[in-house]
C-alpha cells in the first residue's frame, strides 16, 4: 500500500518535470522575439553607410541654404547690389597715347582721337583783343566694328579743368555739365569735337587745361567718363601762342 502511494508521488513528480521541460520551449521564443528589436539598429548602420557618401550634397545643400540666407539679406540691401554692379561697369580702360610728327594719337576700346589746340584770340566788346584762350578741337576715328556713343552735353563732349598762372598768382577753374545729349560714331564716319576755352591770358601768364570726356560707351554698354585724355599747355607771349598737346601725367 506504502509501495503503492510512492510510485503514484514518483509518477506525480515525473508529470511536474515533463510539463516543465514542455514549457521551456516557450522561453526561448521571447528570448527569439529579442533578437528582432537588434536588427534595427543594423538595418539602421547600413542607412548610415548609405547617408555617408550623400553627406557631400547635403553639405552642398546646408551650404546653398547658408548662401540663401545670406542672399536673403542682399534682398533688403538693392543698393549695395547695384553699386556692385557699378563697380563691375567700371573696368580700367586700355588707353594708349603715342606722339606722333602730327601730334598725339590716343587710341581707346577700338577709337583713334586726334586732338589738337590752337591759341584763340579773345576780343572785349569793343573788338579789342585782351589776350589768348584756347581752341581744342578732335577728330574721332573708328577702327573697329561696334557703335561707339558718346556724351555730349551743350558745350559739347569735353569735359575740361584749367589751372591759370599769372605770373606766380594761380586760378582754378573747374568745369559744370548742361545738357544730356549724345552722338554716335561708327566704322567710316569720323567726327570732330570741339570746345573753346576763353578766360584770356596775356603776355607772361600760362594756362594748363586738363581733357576728358563726359562719357564713353560701345554699342549698349554704359557710358563712362574718360577723366584725363590729354593736357594742354600755353604760354602767352608778345606773339601768337603755341599750344601744346601731351600725355596726362
Amino acid at each position: 500500500m506504502t509501495s503503492s502511494i510512492a510510485r503514484a508521488a514518483i509518477a506525480s513528480l515525473s508529470l511536474a518535470f515533463g510539463c516543465g521541460s514542455a514549457q521551456h520551449p516557450a522561453d526561448p521564443p521571447a528570448t527569439a522575439s529579442a533578437p528582432p528589436a537588434e536588427p534595427a539598429p543594423a538595418a539602421a548602420a547600413p542607412t548610415e553607410g548609405k547617408s555617408g557618401p550623400s553627406k557631400a550634397p547635403e553639405g552642398d545643400t546646408a551650404e546653398a541654404k547658408v548662401d540663401d540666407g545670406a542672399g536673403a539679406q542682399p534682398e533688403k540691401d538693392a543698393k549695395p547690389a547695384a553699386s556692385g554692379d557699378e563697380k563691375d561697369s567700371k573696368k580700367v580702360r586700355e588707353v594708349t597715347f603715342q606722339m606722333t610728327p602730327t601730334g598725339l594719337v590716343i587710341e581707346v576700346e577700338g577709337v583713334r582721337m586726334e586732338p589738337k589746340a590752337q591759341a584763340l584770340r579773345i576780343d572785349d566788346k569793343e573788338g579789342k583783343q585782351i589776350g589768348w584762350g584756347v581752341k581744342l578741337t578732335m577728330k574721332v576715328t573708328v577702327t573697329d566694328s561696334h557703335v561707339h556713343r558718346f556724351t555730349k552735353p551743350d558745350h559739347g563732349a569735353f569735359m575740361m579743368a584749367a589751372e591759370i598762372d599769372r605770373k606766380g598768382k594761380k586760378e582754378k577753374i573747374g568745369d559744370e555739365r548742361s545738357g544730356d545729349g549724345e552722338e554716335s560714331v561708327t566704322k567710316g564716319s569720323p567726327v570732330t569735337f570741339e570746345r573753346d576755352f576763353k578766360k584770356a591770358i596775356g603776355a607772361g601768364q600760362s594756362t594748363t587745361l586738363f581733357v576728358g570726356l563726359w562719357g564713353m560707351g560701345r554699342d549698349m554698354e554704359e557710358k563712362r567718363l574718360i577723366r584725363k585724355l590729354f593736357v594742354v599747355k600755353m604760354v602767352a607771349g608778345n606773339k601768337k601762342p603755341t599750344p601744346v598737346v601731351s600725355p596726362p601725367e
